[in-house]
């Protein structure tokens, strides 16, 4: 349930955008190894990841904008907002984080506003053979560096490959108890958008621990994709199953305005609560997700 929407057609139709949005970054990744392949010069990480994200913003938009039309005129009175924000760069401009996400529902009886903080990690590779070498090192240092501010902390994973080869590698240690039969027939079916796993979520917590257990072991981090995405779970499911019905996300003041636009700031306010130095920990971009019952008139 997202906020007091009893109907849970509403999650499932959130869902399935960010869903779609996922199934696009997949199909682009797989365009880009191909290329790759073809004896084309890799693209740099960051401006790679970058182009990722903003062609993830693009197709949430406009997946957003045409369920939220549908679900105002269908008698289910829901709107959904999603806005992108990127932060001004200059030549000394640092920043710590790729995304800072808030999630603002707002239906009778219920109000909250939370928000989490996100590194986006792009695969090597296709499928099972796929790997995530900037989770070691990079990875491991950007977890810890985000769960001494909220354990509200995440990854993005962006990955390439066959649908049902990626989502094998996740279900081995992922239950998904929810939406139910009635809105899929054969549950589990990995022909909606809702469970794509072309982009999928990994808590920096289990980055840490498995950070952890290497140093213990002696071992590198593992980054092939069947150890990385075990832990993992899709974006759709995520944002409609546990980040807007608030099971994950942090309420804290210092949190909101980390993950909001710094000329938005001072307007956003939560609970109080004592905050460490964020230092370098400045997002490159944000996004508002803003889901609410329209009362009837």
């Amino acid at each position: 349930m997202i906020g007091t929407i009893a109907n849970p057609h509403a999650a499932v139709e959130i869902g399935e955008a960010f869903g779609a949005a996922s199934a696009d970054i997949r199909q682009r990744l797989g365009r880009s190894h191909r290329r790759e392949e073809e004896g084309q010069a890799a693209t740099r990480e960051d401006t790679f990841t970058d182009d990722l994200v903003e062609a993830l913003e693009r197709s949430i938009s406009e997946r957003l904008a045409a369920i939220s039309e549908r679900l105002t005129v269908s008698g289910t009175n829901v709107r959904v907002q999603f806005d992108a924000t990127k932060a001004i760069q200059g030549e000394e401009s640092t920043f710590g984080l790729d995304l800072g996400i808030r999630v603002v529902v707002e239906t009778p009886g219920y109000v909250t506003e939370k928000a989490i903080l996100v590194q986006c990690k792009r695969m090597y590779g296709l499928g099972d053979t796929g790997e995530f070498p900037k989770l070691r090192g990079d990875g491991e240092a950007q977890a810890a560096k985000m769960l001494r501010v909220t354990p509200a902390s995440f990854f993005f994973l962006f990955s390439g490959g066959d649908h049902h080869t990626l989502w094998e590698m996740m279900r081995s240690s992922t239950l998904l108890p929810w939406p139910d039969r009635y809105f899929w027939p054969e549950f589990g079916s990995l022909d909606r958008a809702y469970f794509d796993p072309g982009v999928t979520v990994l808590p920096a917590t289990r980055v840490l621990a498995m950070s952890e257990a290497s140093k213990t072991a002696g071992s590198k981090f593992p980054v092939g994709a069947r150890d990385v995405l075990a832990g993992s779970l899709p974006l759709g499911h995520f944002i409609a199953g546990l980040f807007a019905p608030c099971v994950v996300g942090d309420v804290r003041t210092g949190v909101l305005r980390l993950a909001t636009p710094p000329t938005l700031r001072d307007s956003v306010a939560g609970v109080d609560a004592d905050m460490p130095e964020l230092g370098s920990l400045e997002p490159k971009r944000f996004h508002r997700i803003k889901i609410e019952k329209i009362r009837s008139q």
